[in-house]
């Protein structure tokens, strides 16, 4: 099948998503808590959520080596395992919706700064009504490699600014292909044109190949967090906000390719509470508003989160859009960390608890005192 082909030359460029996944970066932890960061932004994923958390970290952390992988259903995952064992890309992909996620991040981070070298992958598809005339392929593939760094200035003990900036590369597919669209391209009879799998899988390729983006970037984002002065013993209030591709992320031209789509800017509000439960342990409350000017059901906005984190372990739960979030970490002395979380995305930008997409993500850490 040569969609799957056309994943397998995406997997081994240098190159991110369909509708509801078109963002840069999330992490596993934060996944696992509904995706509400902004304002806890305790570690290393503070460059990507708000930089501003930089001026929270003690002592030096290297997490030398960090993998990543996500997946939607373990069938996936079988087809996944079968491609990077056995070189199997014909059957990579299913002829319905499916998501798939392999990352590297190395991440450095000192008290106000760090840095990360990163390569993340990511493939949704979604294909409906293939043999009618009201045949719809959703595709986001995309690979970026590239590396972020970011400082944080303390203004006060309370309060703090961050900026953080990555340049990076992208190989990219992001398209919406309608059965019109692939008709205008051919002349056949539509019915028996759709009704051929064959003939509309190899439409399909034909036309997403001509959209596959290739180009660079620098992007920027900022953020601040301004903690309430309540005293050494009480439970810590953070407010927060962020920006992330600050002015629009536009790629340049690499090559014969046209440029990957422009990155839209956009903003994050979010509160957290922390408090300490014994000497071991402390739990952590957290309510973003993401997307914060962007048309979207309020509830869509809105996540939650809440996590126990003790020393050796971490459980998480919290709300992403609308749907139920979980986590769990497990460290392991002196320096290795797993992160899980399953968390489940609408397809549906209008409506709610429509169309979700759940996910399975892991992460597995090696490192100095790895966050």
């Amino acid at each position: 099948m040569r969609l799957g082909f056309l994943i397998f030359l995406l997997f081994f460029t240098t190159s991110a998503w369909a509708k509801l996944l078109r963002v840069p970066y999330q992490g596993i932890r934060q996944l696992g808590m509904g995706n509400a960061f902004v304002a806890l932004a305790d570690d290393s994923n503070c460059l990507w959520y708000n930089p501003a958390g930089l001026a929270r970290v003690s002592g030096p952390h290297f997490n030398m080596l960090d993998l990543q992988i996500g997946f939607d259903s373990m069938d996936t995952w079988d087809r996944l395992k079968n491609f990077m064992f056995k070189g199997d890309v014909q059957h990579l992909l299913r002829p319905d919706t499916e998501a798939i996620r392999i990352g590297t991040k190395p991440t450095f981070t000192m008290p106000f700064f760090g840095f990360s070298v990163f390569d993340n992958v990511t493939s949704f598809t979604d294909f409906q009504n293939l043999q009618s005339l009201d045949a719809t392929v959703d595709i986001y593939t995309a690979n970026d490699v590239g590396l972020i760094a970011g400082i944080a200035i303390p203004a006060t003990k309370y309060f703090s600014f961050g900026l953080s900036a990555r340049a990076f590369e992208r190989n990219a597919i992001d398209a919406h292909i309608t059965a019109q669209e692939l008709l205008e391209e051919v002349e056949e009879d539509p019915l028996s044109f759709i009704q051929s799998r064959e003939n509309f899988t190899s439409a399909v390729y034909d036309h997403i190949s001509k959209l596959v983006g290739f180009g660079y970037a620098v992007g920027y984002n900022a953020g601040f967090l301004a903690t309430l002065p309540l005293g050494a013993d009480a439970p810590k209030v953070t407010f927060a906000g962020a920006a992330e591709d600050i002015g629009q992320t536009t790629f340049k031209k690499m090559g014969s390719l046209p440029t990957p789509k422009a990155i839209l800017p956009s903003y994050h509000l979010g509160t957290s509470v922390s408090y300490k439960v014994d000497s071991l342990s402390k739990m952590n409350f957290a309510l973003d508003f993401r997307n914060a000017t962007e048309h979207l059901p309020w509830q869509k906005k809105l996540h939650l989160g809440v996590e126990y984190r003790h020393k050796w372990f971490a459980l998480r739960t919290g709300v992403y859009d609308a749907y139920l979030s979980l986590g769990f970490s497990v460290e392991f002395p002196p320096h290795t960390r797993v992160h899980f979380a399953t968390y489940q995305s609408e397809l549906d930008d209008t409506k709610l608890v429509t169309r979700g997409q759940r996910w399975y993500v892991m992460q597995f850490i090696v490192g100095f005192n790895p966050f």
